[in-house]
């Protein structure tokens, strides 16, 4: 059966951010690591962006001591709305080398359609922090969380500190790859070839353009009102009502 023009631009993009990935870990590591790569997901609708196998990126010190191992995946859709090539979730997990534990140091989770008020782009930290654990013990009876953890106490499960979902930005403002990959090298003095951090800072900006472009669709009267602030001449010419975006992008963790 031949692919729609959406899952043909689908599979063009997927592979084009495969190939981005790719680029950003052999200038981070060099070579010798898995790279990434697409497999369809028909029934989704999605690609799926991940390394294969499912490695990890190895992050080492001067000594070529291993260290961490840093594992990422991305699913992919076209936006039924926009027409726009999307990352719909993704992870990143830090795990000590060799990974000989299930859970890892930290993880970074996106959702665009997240569950109840777990925040869309969120942080946890799976560690043992003594003063996160007894004020977890005390939670109030609020909101659902509250009455869960409470719940949990009552049935002998004591609270983590990964049971918190630290907010990282949201949709729009959450860290890329490249950020995880810069602060690791920096944190824990992580081995980089020659020229390792221009490439990062470029990816970076590369992808706060791109997100750039996406708070713009969101709040166009105020893109288009700074625009006017600092000496561009504006003016909505397109059919209709001018966009009145997407506020709730704004107002939601």
């Amino acid at each position: 059966m031949p692919l729609s023009s959406d899952e043909e631009l689908l599979a063009l993009k997927a592979s084009e951010f495969a190939d981005t990935l790719n680029q950003t870990i052999r200038a981070a590591v060099g070579v010798g690591c898995a790279p990434f790569a697409v497999t369809a997901l028909p029934e989704d609708r999605a690609a799926y962006v991940r390394q294969q196998p499912v490695d990890g990126i190895p992050l080492k010190t001067e000594a070529g001591q291993d260290l961490l191992i840093l594992r990422a995946a991305f699913k992919c859709r076209i936006g039924r709305k926009d027409g726009y090539f999307k990352v719909w979730e993704s992870f990143f997990k830090v795990f000590p080398a060799p990974p000989a534990r299930a859970l890892p140091i930290v993880r970074y989770d996106f959702v665009e359609d997240p569950l109840g008020s777990v925040p869309a782009a969120h942080v946890q930290f799976h560690a043992d922090h003594p003063a996160l654990a007894e004020a977890l013990q005390h939670t109030g009876l609020a909101t659902r969380r509250g009455k869960q953890r409470r719940a949990d106490l009552q049935k002998g499960r004591a609270p983590q500190a990964s049971d918190i979902h630290f907010p990282i930005g949201g949709r729009r403002f959450r860290p890329c790859l490249e950020d995880l990959l810069e602060v690791l090298m920096d944190e824990f003095g992580v081995r980089c070839p020659p020229g390792a951090r221009d490439h990062l800072r470029e990816a970076r900006a590369r992808w706060r353009t791109i997100q750039s472009r996406a708070v713009v669709r969101d709040a166009p009267a105020e893109a288009a009102k700074t625009l006017r602030e600092i000496g561009y001449d504006v003016t909505w010419r397109g059919p209709g009502d001018e966009p009145v975006g997407h506020s709730t992008r704004l107002h939601e963790l």
